[in-house]
């Protein structure tokens, strides 16, 4: 893993371990009962379809995106290759606003949020492994989805803080449900949130599950997220054709009670 944070203004780089990649593990979190899969259109899906470009979370009321580098090639890939999908901050911010999949639009970069407690150099925000994942009735949601949702461990155990000097066993993103992150992002790069402080800009790393701040010009990756769920409506022709149906169902039922 390699997981940069900010203290006292200055970039600290820590290097653990790397391990092998993730898998789709049945029983681990809670994503078979809070995750529903839609294809490109809004209609559901089984999760592990290979049609499933979209995963609705019922407990953030977000829409994630299956392909967690989507930006990868495209006009705001300014930070690599231009085609690796390592963007600045404010191309992913632009990325994201401007993304349109399937006819969705309103498409955000995840949150970080304020958990009260000191940490970095701000004194706001927590930085490090296993942040909380909710602050009153809102949600942290990359700390969610990694450690609630998913069910993965942090490099550090919750007892030995962030100055653990061995990791904890089972560590790391163990369990990827049927998101497709390939490897190369879960080993060594992280996620932009669009949570900012000063010129900086708080990051997510799926690598060990720890958050800190970097500068907005440096590039990392980013996925979207989407308020609400995009499940399909109903056609309005065949809508019509519903409500006529369950009227003319109604009548002929009143008819045959009629002595």
């Amino acid at each position: 893993m390699r997981f940069k944070s900010v203290v006292a203004g200055s970039i600290l780089a820590v290097f653990v371990p790397t391990q092998v990649g993730a898998n789709t593990i049945q029983g681990r979190g809670t994503w078979e009962t809070t995750l529903s899969a839609r294809d490109v259109n809004g209609h559901p899906v089984p999760l592990n379809s290979p049609s499933a470009v979209f995963f609705y979370d019922s407990v953030l009321n977000v829409t994630w995106l299956a392909n967690m580098n989507a930006s990868a090639g495209s006009a705001y890939d300014d930070a690599g290759d231009s085609s690796d999908g390592i963007l600045t901050w404010t191309s992913a911010m632009r990325w994201a606003s401007a993304l349109t999949v399937g006819g969705y639009s309103n498409w955000r970069l995840p949150r970080i949020l304020d958990t009260g407690t000191p940490g970095c150099a701000s004194g706001e925000l927590d930085c490090g492994f296993n942040s909380p994942p909710q602050v009153g009735g809102n949600y942290s949601e990359f700390t969610h989805l990694y450690y609630v949702t998913l069910g993965n461990l942090g490099y550090c155990s919750p007892l030995a803080g962030n100055n653990c000097t061995d990791a904890q066993p089972g560590w790391d993103l163990v369990n990827s449900a049927t998101f497709q992150i390939p490897q190369s992002i879960s080993r060594w790069d992280s996620y932009w949130s669009s949570t900012t402080v000063g010129n900086d800009a708080w990051f997510f790393n799926f690598d060990g599950g720890g958050q800190g701040f970097l500068p907005q010009y440096l590039g990392q990756y980013a996925v979207a997220v989407r308020d609400g769920d995009v499940a399909a409506l109903p056609e309005p022709a065949s809508l019509g054709l519903a409500i006529l149906a369950i009227a003319g169902c109604l009548r002929l039922t009143r008819l045959q009670r009629k002595p």
